[in-house]
């Protein structure tokens, strides 16, 4: 019967807690006139926990969460130690990790667990304070690996580095910069660095030269003011942004190659004035986008590309929805509480004039307003010089589809300096 109960559990059970219903059961019991003990398939030395795997220990936790140093063997009874990810994240005051110099995979260096080469920083105590640089030879940051280091307060990055692990740098509470662009690769790296007030990723991204944003969460940053993601190839998105008040300003690529359909949520950020996001030009069904709870926002802008459908909600400040995308493929926009709002958009977008027609949302068409040259939505002095520095061949005076339709002020179908004429007459309100 007892041995019944215990292959029981043990397909039931997750196997720290088999463990510990093992050491339960060790103890003495009682019931038929006889004393039985079962072994824990885990031991405890020198305060650290080990799996015991019959030929090799694997090392699995602190036994206490209150140490400030933990030495990590080569081997136990004889036995190799087999180091894996990250195992002190909640161990508050730890501040120095050090390794047995026989220890065939990970090593130490200044407190810090690494991969026995150096190419792999697997660990940095969560106490350990002040400012840190990434040594040269470290190409990869690991899972988890500055989890909860709330003694960090910045970190310069190496040359080197190549990928950046799942929840990385995740509640670190104290960092506030980062010194050098991140090469972002999956996961939520960044949730709760309260302190954190820029963050710039890598062009290159991982080291097949591409960004991924799949997952890419920054949440409860609330120190936050700016997010670059550089222009660069994208393979996938799926892009979070919450609750983070002070942002200012977020920079999307154009993606020219991802797959699926991406997903972009900007909530709760109450800094936030302008929005403007990416466009996707590939074989994608194009992207979905949630703007939601911004009360500051003003204008948002849809780049053009291709539109699966948008979500605007609680954004009593948003005067402009600007659409430069053309037709939306699959869902339809929807506005609320945005009573201020008016949505522009390409005069062949039934669908989004569909949506606004429904929901009492104005709408006017972008490519049928004669005069905005810059495709701002407004007509003025800036439109004009805009298209007489076209008109001069100036190379840094690009005109859209939109825009050079919109120049056309004397309707012969070309662009001129009569153009420029009637534009400023407009502006003066002379007719």
């Amino acid at each position: 019967m007892k041995n019944l109960m215990l292959r029981h559990l043990q397909r039931k059970l997750p196997i720290r807690t088999f463990a510990a219903v093992c050491i339960a059961f060790s103890l003495t019991l009682s019931g038929a006139g006889s004393v039985w003990a079962v072994s824990a398939p885990h031991i405890i030395d020198g305060g650290l926990q080990y799996i015991d795997a019959s030929d090799h220990y694997v090392l699995d936790c602190a036994a206490d969460t209150s140490v400030t140093s933990v030495h990590i063997p080569a081997e136990i009874n004889g036995k190799p130690v087999l180091v894996n990810g990250a195992h002190f994240r909640s161990c508050p005051n730890l501040k120095e990790i050090t390794v047995d110099e026989a220890q065939k995979t990970v090593s130490a260096k200044d407190g810090v667990l690494f991969s026995k080469n150096g190419s792999i920083l697997i660990e940095y105590p969560c106490a350990k304070a002040g400012a840190y640089s990434l040594p040269e030879t470290v190409s990869a940051i690991a899972d988890r690996a500055f989890e909860n280091a709330a003694g960090l307060t910045e970190i310069t990055l190496a040359d080197s580095l190549q990928n950046v692990g799942n929840s990385a740098f995740v509640n670190c509470t104290a960092l506030q910069e980062i010194h050098g662009a991140v090469p972002y690769t999956y996961g939520t790296v960044f949730n709760g660095c309260t302190n954190l007030r820029t963050l710039k990723l890598a062009e290159t991204g991982d080291a097949s030269g591409s960004v991924n944003l799949t997952n890419f969460t920054l949440i409860d940053c609330t120190a936050l003011e700016s997010v670059t993601i550089p222009d660069c190839r994208v393979l996938a998105a799926d892009v979070t942004i919450r609750n983070c008040p002070k942002l200012k300003a977020i920079h999307f690529p154009e993606m020219e190659d991802t797959d699926g359909e991406p997903y972009f949520t900007v909530a709760g950020c109450d800094a936030l004035t302008e929005l403007e996001l990416p466009a996707v030009k590939s074989r994608s069904e194009g992207a979905f986008y949630s703007v939601t709870n911004c009360p500051n926002l003003s204008t948002v802008i849809f780049r053009e590309g291709k539109l699966a459908g948008a979500e605007i909600q609680d954004c009593p400040a948003l005067t402009k929805a600007i659409y430069f995308t053309g037709e939306q493929n699959r869902n339809p926009s929807r506005f609320t509480g945005c009573d201020a709002l008016t949505v522009y958009g390409l005069s062949s977008d039934i669908q989004l004039r569909n949506d606004c027609e429904q929901q009492n949302i104005p709408f006017m068409a972008l490519d049928q307003m004669p005069g905005d040259v810059n495709t701002d939505t407004e007509t003025d002095v800036r439109d004009a010089v805009l298209l007489s520095r076209f008109l001069a061949e100036d190379a840094d005076a690009v005109l859209s589809q939109i825009g050079k339709k919109n120049a056309d002020m004397d309707g012969d179908g070309e662009r001129s300096t009569n153009d420029v004429t009637v534009l400023l007459r407009k502006i003066a309100k002379l007719e």
